[in-house]
């Protein structure tokens, strides 16, 4: 079983999103045996997913002596998942829920942890965290909730550190859009649902300074992958800018440059 930490820090205002999540996982559990309840505050198909989103950690390079935080873990689908293959993981989940964070910690390893935690922050040091995963969080948050997230997960990411986050876009989720449309004026809607088009996550990624993947859509959401990228130690931005004219020419800055596109390009910086 994992462990629950005790702190709680002060909230001045309460967020949209915790006073929602409230209510929903209140009203689940008040109609749905418990098991059933924290499947269906997760979206259902507990087990599946949970598998899924550990099949694409795997594949992006988690490993046993990683530590991993996930943002929004909810009943810990992901927890259990990764638990069952990775039990040694340095592995920290936080929610808004402390019914949910039981649940998770109930069903994951002992060394695990869980954290209420209803800020848009990390709960880390600077650059100390190898894999932040953000699944279903950013679909319900409002933009630039979202981006105060991802700014701070590179804070707290390692040099080479890696964010996952699930989306939903209008070209692959239309029929999530007309459920929505379905629910305007009617007050049933149990929390906010939010489409992040690609577009954006790329300007993101490119104010923030970060690599981004985005994969071609599978079923389920969609999924961009986040990289931090570190800067070689003998980077020298005036080398830099004498062997690319192109980039002296446009005025960017080469650090920049060099993080966004020029190790992608291969581009020399001695």
């Amino acid at each position: 079983m994992g462990r629950m930490q005790e702190r709680r820090e002060p909230m001045e205002v309460r967020p949209h999103f915790v006073e929602s999540y409230e209510r929903l996982i209140t009203t689940l559990l008040d109609t749905y045996p418990l098991d059933e309840a924290m499947s269906l505050a997760v979206g259902g198909a507990y087990d599946a997913l949970g598998e899924a989103e550990a099949d694409l950690l795997n594949r992006y390079g988690l490993l046993e002596h990683h530590f991993l935080i996930d943002i929004g873990c909810g009943s810990g689908r992901l927890s259990s998942a990764i638990g069952r293959r990775f039990p040694g993981l340095r592995y920290l989940g936080t929610d808004i829920d402390p019914r949910l964070l039981e649940y998770a910690a109930g069903k994951a390893p002992g060394n695990f942890q869980f954290l209420l935690h209803q800020q848009l922050s990390i709960p880390a040091d600077d650059a100390s965290v190898d894999f932040i995963a953000f699944f279903s969080v950013f679909t319900h948050l409002l933009h630039e909730e979202s981006y105060t997230y991802l700014r701070d997960a590179k804070r707290a990411l390692r040099p080479g550190g890696t964010v996952i986050v699930s989306f939903l876009e209008t070209s692959h989720h239309w029929e999530t859009f007309e459920s929505m449309l379905l629910l305007v004026g009617t007050n049933q809607s149990p929390h906010l649902n939010m489409f992040i088009e690609r577009p954006m996550l790329i300007e993101w990624a490119r104010h923030l300074e970060l690599e981004l993947d985005l994969p071609e859509p599978s079923p389920g959401q969609s999924m961009a992958i986040f990289r931090r990228v570190q800067l070689p130690i003998d980077f020298e931005a005036n080398i830099y800018l004498e062997l690319h004219k192109d980039v002296a020419d446009a005025g960017v800055d080469p650090i920049h440059h060099y993080l966004i596109q020029g190790h992608k390009e291969g581009r020399r910086y001695r």
